[in-house]
């Protein structure tokens, strides 16, 4: 039999961010952004496809009739200490994985080193927070991190709906009620429809993707609620465009008034490499209504590179030809702020 924990054992073991698993391949993982074949691992076969597929589902018929109906499957597994998100997809009738190995210890604000403005926002009474990037990028663990803040340090009753519950929350100041799409909830759209009759005050969204789940927030912060979501697009300029591109040309004012009277911030991250292999992260932050308060990508890249943390090759590849000049002048503004501090 196929030993997946094998491959999630190596996996661990070379820092790897993922695991696929696909027919007729050798397992792979992604370590950086580098897809490293498995030491010493197999070309999978139908039978290991399948047999991967019996020991996940290990027997639930809840979770084994939503393959067969969606032909795709999101779960988290266990093993040896260490959670794993797992989706399950279809090619050619045939069972592929693709496996993420989750960070089991809750990261503190401070720790993820998040811009103050997004704490901030979290003692909004309304409104919507929203933390933007491409995969990889990070988005869960900062929902996260703002979760264990509010959950902290103030009394609320906190809503998440999720794809599969990565993090387990344990309620501290406030109340947390975590639910998965598919188990608990069909769609976004409905759990959202439901929070407000649940009397929640915070209400998380791991996912927008469409109208109706963008619709169905601003309803929900409308009525009362702080709504913390996020999307997969790369700058807060995309987010918007994304946000406004769900509505004809008709509707145009309408979703304006919304982004304006709603939308508190949105934090678009990356990931970089940074000195030592250290991974670091880089925000740009709009705030809407508040000019004075954004962070622009050149700033967050230039706070690094000013804190030792990043080389300047590295800086200055996060950035376009155009911005560099910019930076520069950020550098040399940040480092005579620094002498004048020291003195």
């Amino acid at each position: 039999m196929f030993n997946i924990n094998q491959i999630l054992e190596q996996a661990v073991e070379k820092e790897a961010s993922d695991v696929h698993l696909i027919l007729e391949s050798k397992p792979m993982c992604r370590v950086g952004n580098v897809l490293v074949k498995m030491e010493g691992a197999p070309v999978l076969k139908e039978k290991d496809m399948y047999e991967i597929y019996n020991y996940m589902i290990n027997g639930n018929n809840i979770k084994d009739k939503v393959f067969q109906n969606t032909k795709k499957l999101d779960m988290i597994y266990n093993y040896n200490g260490n959670n794993f998100g797992v989706n399950i997809s279809s090619s050619n009738q045939i069972p592929t994985y693709t496996i993420k190995i989750l960070n089991n210890e809750f990261s503190t604000y401070e720790q993820l080193n998040l811009p103050d403005i997004l704490r901030k926002m979290t003692y909004n009474r309304q409104g919507i927070i929203l933390v933007t990037g491409q995969r990889n990028s990070g988005k869960t663990t900062t929902v996260n991190a703002l979760v264990r803040h509010i959950n902290e340090t103030q009394n609320k009753k906190i809503l998440m709906l999720e794809n599969c519950i990565e993090y387990n929350h344990k309620s501290r100041n406030s109340i947390i009620i975590q639910k998965e799409i598919e188990n608990d909830y069909e769609t976004y759209y409905d759990g959202i429809k439901n929070a407000i009759k649940e009397d929640c005050d915070v209400l998380v969204v791991e996912e927008i993707c469409d109208r109706k789940t963008m619709e169905a927030i601003f309803e929900v912060a409308e009525a009362g609620i702080l709504v913390i979501g996020s999307m997969n697009t790369l700058t807060p300029s995309k987010t918007l465009e994304k946000i406004k591109s769900f509505y004809s040309e008709k509707e145009q004012s309408q979703v304006e008034y919304s982004i304006k009277n709603l939308i508190k911030v949105i934090d678009s991250q990356r990931i970089i490499e940074g000195k030592k292999d250290e991974k670091e992260l880089v925000s740009e932050v709009l705030v809407l209504g508040r000019k004075q308060e954004n962070i622009s990508l050149i700033e967050s890249v230039a706070k690094l590179y000013i804190e030792n943390k990043i080389t300047l090759k590295q800086a200055k590849a996060q950035l376009e030809k155009s911005e560099i000049d910019e930076f520069n002048n950020k550098i040399m503004k940040m480092r005579i702020f620094q002498k004048k501090v020291n003195v």
